[in-house]
């Protein structure tokens, strides 16, 4: 039984060793660099990187507007797919209005009288989602690509479209 748990506990810690391979495996009969066919991809995605790191501090810039850091927002996001749901149907109402998210802009906080009249939610929903609300927001009506393909990806592309 001991030597039967240390199997087990030794597969546990070598699972991801696993998923290594080596260099000879990416190795083609037809003579293809390793550097030409791997490492071009990985400077494409390099560009990638550099334009997601420039959206994410241009994002931290207008959530700091607001008040809002990087870490409360992650701490103030729903923990269930459909409040997360809700919280950008809010959101993407909010952002359709151009009176609600001018006062938005202005103020610096949600218009939630005229917002309640529009959405049917419970006022306290929107006071405990607010700091994800105004990110999602704000995300919304941006060019903030990488970032709103991240949010289709969460909420799914059709159902961004529908809400």
């Amino acid at each position: 039984m001991l030597i039967h748990s240390r199997i087990i506990d030794y597969y546990r810690k070598n699972k991801k060793e696993q998923l290594v391979y080596p260099f000879t495996y990416f190795q083609q009969d037809d003579d293809n660099n390793f550097e030409e066919t791997y490492l071009a991809s990985n400077v494409e995605r390099g560009y990638e990187n550099i334009e997601s790191e420039d959206e994410i501090s241009l994002f931290k810039q207008r959530l700091n507007e607001f008040n809002i850091s990087l870490d409360t927002l992650v701490k103030s996001t729903p923990k269930h797919k459909d409040s997360i749901k809700l919280c950008v149907r809010i959101a993407k109402t909010l952002s359709e209005d151009p009176i609600l998210f001018r006062r938005l802009m202005k103020n610096k906080t949600i218009p939630l009288k005229e917002l309640l009249k529009l959405v049917d939610v419970h006022q306290r929903t929107i006071e405990r989602n607010r700091k994800f609300i105004i990110a999602i927001c704000l995300i919304i009506k941006s060019d903030l690509t990488v970032l709103k393909s991240y949010i289709e990806n969460i909420v799914g592309r059709d159902s961004l479209n529908e809400l």
